[in-house]
């Protein structure tokens, strides 16, 4: 069986199925979990050497290899970060 024939078709299929991201960020603050880095403990520098590092873990092509080859990933890294690591 296929899930659908079009990007249009499968989004209103699973666009009801999803939760709001302040949703599951509100139940995941209530049950006393981790909802960014540094709640889970992460330093700032394992991060960014992770998100660096993450486009080998695939053995294909990915938007990260893209940003590599362009010179631009560490870039897009340390602007990525800014939001996730210092998020209140």
């Amino acid at each position: 069986m296929r899930l659908s024939s079009s990007p249009s078709e499968f989004w209103a299929k699973v666009k009801p199925l999803l939760r709001p991201r302040d949703a599951i960020r509100r139940l995941l603050l209530r049950s006393g979990a981790a909802v960014d880095a540094r709640g889970l403990g992460v330093p700032p520098d394992l991060l960014r050497r992770a998100f660096l590092l993450c486009k080998d873990m695939r053995a294909r092509y990915t938007v990260l290899d893209l940003a590599s080859d362009l010179g631009v990933l560490e870039e897009l890294a340390d602007r990525a970060l800014e939001g996730i690591v210092w998020e209140p």
